[in-house]
């Protein structure tokens, strides 16, 4: 037992020395998997001339007015006005920059960069939580921070420990792309197909992959997310991995990415489907949209429903899981707290909850 606590103190005590004023500290030191601003490589300026061409496309304009696509129409302005003016140099840079702009608000805990670092008290929360975080998920997977790594796309920040630069939303993607990883493993899934509906910024997606998946990952959200989405996971898997998008007919194949805009999911085949994943967004929507995503679900979803959301209600825009209205011939195999969140595990004030349905 002093062991384990005498290597907790000292993991929390070089996390927080990081945050202790010193005549070089330039709010960034410690929290920050950057120095500044970076510049753009080739790669991002081809993702760039991609992502001006698909904003442009006609799927961006069917975007629904919804909690999401408000935010993109309002906090996340200043991002997509340079998509808007077609610069793809000034694209290139924003995405290579991806996670010290505004864009990366609602998909990575704790708010935007500048945000957590309006003050000292923000910034010791943000490493609080993540500290919290990691603990936990040391339970599962060990003291491998590693296993959190980043691919070198959106200019990523977090606490760094061991040479790793680690955020609770690392340690979420992981974790909910682990139990997505074991579900295949366990159940013995041949040409896995998974659905992430509301995939943010990639996250889940990028640590199936990196943990060996070698099916097809169904990407759908709204238009401007899959953006955000579409240049992290091609920074991340260029070559390695195929892509599509709506332009394109959806197929199933191994070792491929598919973005999909959400008024496109009827292009799914009918039981195509083995896991479809939520996180975090269905709560998010209005109740008629979730109804539309669990008449899908129930015509593509052969398998297994795992969503991890909001369990009772913060604000006017949340609905809480109960209301979900899964379909009939889903059981529920399990529901408990969610795991990690800013406020993790047990903690009153989480109010997220994981649950896994089985198709009967």
């Amino acid at each position: 037992m002093r062991d384990i606590v005498a290597k907790n103190v000292e993991k929390i005590y070089g996390c927080l020395t990081a945050l202790r004023s010193n005549e070089n500290y330039n709010y960034k030191v410690g929290i920050a998997y950057n120095k500044g601003f970076v510049s753009p490589d080739e790669v991002d300026v081809g993702i760039a001339k991609e992502i001006i061409k698909r904003y442009f496309g006609s799927a961006l304009n069917e975007e629904n007015s919804t909690f999401w696509s408000n935010i993109n129409q309002t906090t996340k302005r200043d991002f997509f006005s340079s998509f808007e003016e077609g610069n793809y140099n000034e694209v290139a840079f924003q995405v290579a920059n991806l996670c010290l702009t505004s864009a990366i608000i609602g998909f990575w805990e704790g708010s935007s960069y500048s945000n957590i670092n309006k003050s000292w008290l923000t910034r010791k929360s943000f490493v609080n939580a993540t500290i919290r975080n990691y603990l936990l998920w040391e339970t599962l997977f060990g003291d491998r921070p590693e296993l959190l790594a980043l691919p070198k796309a959106g200019n990523p920040f977090g606490v760094k420990y061991k040479n790793e630069y680690i955020s609770a939303s690392q340690i979420k993607c992981h974790y909910h792309a682990s139990i997505v990883n074991n579900l295949i493993k366990e159940f013995s899934i041949k040409n896995p197909v998974v659905l992430d509906i509301g995939g943010g910024y990639g996250g889940v997606g990028y640590f199936l992959f990196k943990q060996g998946f070698k099916g097809t990952f169904i990407d759908v959200d709204i238009p401007k997310s899959l953006l955000i989405a579409q240049y992290f996971l091609k920074k991340a898997y260029n070559e390695s991995i195929k892509f599509s998008d709506y332009t394109e007919a959806v197929k199933l194949e191994e070792n491929k990415i598919i973005l999909l805009p959400d008024s496109y999911i009827s292009k799914i085949p009918a039981s195509s489907v083995d896991i479809v994943i939520n996180t975090r967004s269905f709560s998010e929507m209005p109740p008629v949209v979730i109804d539309k995503y669990m008449h899908e679900i129930n015509r593509v979803c052969t398998k297994f429903l795992y969503h991890d959301n909001a369990n009772f209600s913060s604000h006017k825009n949340e609905t809480p899981a109960n209301d979900f209205n899964i379909p009939k011939d889903f059981k529920c195999l399990f529901r408990t707290k969610s795991m990690f969140h800013l406020d993790c595990g047990m903690n009153t004030k989480n109010r997220f909850a994981e649950f896994l349905y089985s198709r009967i």
